[in-house]
Protein backbone atom coordinates (compact mmCIF):
# COMPACT_ATOMS: atom_id res chain seq x y z
CA UNK A 1 0.00 0.00 0.00
CA UNK A 2 3.01 2.29 0.81
CA UNK A 3 4.36 1.41 -2.51
CA UNK A 4 1.01 2.74 -4.57
CA UNK A 5 0.91 5.63 -2.68
CA UNK A 6 4.80 6.56 -2.97
CA UNK A 7 3.95 6.06 -7.38
CA UNK A 8 0.99 8.34 -6.76
CA UNK A 9 3.01 10.93 -4.79
CA UNK A 10 5.95 10.82 -7.42
CA UNK A 11 3.57 10.89 -10.50
CA UNK A 12 1.44 13.85 -9.06
CA UNK A 13 5.43 15.87 -8.65
CA UNK A 14 5.67 14.92 -12.31
CA UNK A 15 2.29 17.02 -13.30
CA UNK A 16 2.44 19.56 -10.48
CA UNK A 17 5.90 21.54 -11.09
CA UNK A 18 4.89 23.35 -8.06
CA UNK A 19 5.40 20.43 -5.72
CA UNK A 20 8.26 21.25 -3.54
CA UNK A 21 11.76 19.83 -4.60
CA UNK A 22 12.11 18.59 -0.38
CA UNK A 23 9.12 16.53 -0.79
CA UNK A 24 10.22 14.57 -3.89
CA UNK A 25 13.54 14.46 -2.89
CA UNK A 26 12.42 12.73 0.41
CA UNK A 27 9.88 10.29 -1.38
CA UNK A 28 12.84 9.00 -3.76
CA UNK A 29 14.76 8.77 -0.90
CA UNK A 30 12.16 6.37 0.70
CA UNK A 31 11.72 4.84 -2.11
CA UNK A 32 15.84 4.25 -2.21
CA UNK A 33 15.84 3.35 1.46
CA UNK A 34 13.29 0.53 0.68
CA UNK A 35 15.46 -0.71 -1.93
CA UNK A 36 18.58 -0.93 -0.23
CA UNK A 37 16.70 -2.92 3.05
CA UNK A 38 15.64 -5.33 0.35
CA UNK A 39 19.32 -5.89 -1.06
CA UNK A 40 20.63 -5.88 1.70
CA UNK A 41 18.14 -8.55 3.23
CA UNK A 42 18.60 -11.25 0.85
CA UNK A 43 19.11 -14.19 2.16
CA UNK A 44 21.44 -15.19 -0.73
CA UNK A 45 24.12 -11.89 0.40
CA UNK A 46 25.52 -10.98 3.67
CA UNK A 47 27.95 -8.28 1.90
CA UNK A 48 26.58 -6.42 -0.80
CA UNK A 49 29.21 -4.26 -3.07
CA UNK A 50 28.60 -0.43 -3.05
CA UNK A 51 28.56 -0.60 -6.35
CA UNK A 52 25.84 -2.76 -6.69
CA UNK A 53 23.94 -0.82 -4.33
CA UNK A 54 23.99 2.58 -6.20
CA UNK A 55 23.15 1.28 -9.26
CA UNK A 56 20.09 -0.36 -8.27
CA UNK A 57 19.10 3.02 -6.24
CA UNK A 58 20.12 5.40 -8.84
CA UNK A 59 22.93 7.40 -6.50
CA UNK A 60 26.72 8.45 -5.73
CA UNK A 61 28.44 6.66 -3.59
CA UNK A 62 28.21 9.60 -0.90
CA UNK A 63 24.88 9.42 -1.51
CA UNK A 64 24.09 5.91 -1.38
CA UNK A 65 26.51 6.05 1.95
CA UNK A 66 24.77 8.01 3.62
CA UNK A 67 20.79 6.11 2.73
CA UNK A 68 23.08 2.86 4.05
CA UNK A 69 23.75 4.05 7.18
CA UNK A 70 19.97 5.67 7.74
CA UNK A 71 18.66 2.40 7.16
CA UNK A 72 21.32 0.99 9.77
CA UNK A 73 23.89 -0.70 7.74
CA UNK A 74 27.86 -0.29 8.16
CA UNK A 75 30.67 -0.92 5.92
CA UNK A 76 32.86 -3.75 5.64
CA UNK A 77 36.07 -3.74 8.12
CA UNK A 78 38.06 -5.81 5.60
CA UNK A 79 40.33 -2.98 3.86
CA UNK A 80 40.78 -5.23 0.45
CA UNK A 81 38.63 -5.69 -1.98
CA UNK A 82 35.51 -3.55 -2.91
CA UNK A 83 33.78 -1.28 -0.52
CA UNK A 84 31.16 -3.94 1.18
CA UNK A 85 28.12 -2.86 3.49
CA UNK A 86 25.93 -5.21 5.17
CA UNK A 87 22.99 -4.50 7.77
CA UNK A 88 24.14 -4.37 11.17
CA UNK A 89 21.51 -6.36 12.37
CA UNK A 90 23.21 -9.30 10.04
CA UNK A 91 26.79 -8.88 10.17
CA UNK A 92 26.98 -7.64 13.77
CA UNK A 93 29.86 -5.11 14.18
CA UNK A 94 32.39 -7.89 15.00
CA UNK A 95 35.99 -7.78 13.07
CA UNK A 96 35.21 -11.14 12.16
CA UNK A 97 34.32 -10.94 8.48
Amino acid sequence: MIDKALDLLLWISKKLPLLPDALVRQLRNRRRKEILRKLLSDEDYKWRNLTTLMRATGTSAEECRNLLIEVGARASLKKEGDEQWGLIERVGFGSKE
